[in-house]
């Protein structure tokens, strides 16, 4: 019988190679499963190995969509902290000015001469600034009563006058009469003018605000 040397070299061998045969298997099987799609040997469809591969990879693209998910859900959510963070010179219709927000601070209002801002008050910026009043009023005579009165001719009139309307018993007992003056306290805080009253507003801040309102308000509301 002859003798065959052992072969050594780069570790493809046999036994004498560090590994068996079926190791060197396990190896390769390992590294194409972490390959990328392009570097994967081109096994024949239906081979067991195909499927091996098919199903490691795809356990890896299933992450894509959560990266591509995260930079979008961190901009959503600076946007809606910025916009949190600002607050409008004007509140519309919206919550009852009672409960957990009556143990809060008021915010400063800012305290300036009617008459003076009533002097320079820009009519068609209140124009702008009565589009959150709409849901509620109308100015025009027959218009229909909304949630609130039409406010045709309201000026320099009692409280609670509107023909048609059903006033709140708070209002009806009140005894005021809508001047400029009183309506710019109204706009400030209904409910501190008038407690107990069913207007749904929580008030305008700025005074400038208020006096472009009253201005426009004066020349829309006018009886002709």
């Amino acid at each position: 019988m002859r003798l065959l040397p052992a072969r050594h070299g780069d570790g493809r061998g046999g036994i004498a190679g560090g590994q068996s045969r079926a190791q060197r298997r396990r190896h390769r099987s390992f590294d194409h499963e972490h390959l990328p799609l392009r570097h994967l040997p081109a096994y024949p469809a239906g081979h067991p190995r195909r499927s091996q591969i098919n199903v490691a990879n795809h356990g890896r693209r299933k992450l894509n969509p959560i990266r591509q998910f995260t930079p979008a859900l961190l901009a959503a959510t600076l946007a809606l902290w910025a916009c949190g963070s600002e607050q409008p010179a004007a509140t519309s219709a919206g919550t009852e000015s009672s409960g957990a927000g009556a143990s809060e601070p008021a915010p400063a209002v800012e305290e300036v001469d009617l008459a003076t801002l009533l002097a320079a008050a820009n009519p068609d910026r209140g124009r702008r600034l009565y589009i959150q009043c709409r849901a509620c009023h109308t100015l025009v005579a027959e218009g229909n009563q909304l949630l609130g009165p039409n406010l045709l001719g309201f000026l320099d009139r009692p409280a609670g006058t509107a023909p048609g309307y059903e006033y709140s018993e708070a209002l009806l007992a009140s005894e005021i009469t809508w001047t400029p003056e009183t309506l710019d306290h109204w706009m400030r805080s209904p409910s501190e003018v008038i407690p107990g009253n069913k207007m749904i507003f929580a008030g305008i801040r700025r005074a400038r605000d208020r006096a472009d309102l009253i201005a426009y308000l004066q020349q829309s509301t006018a009886e002709q």
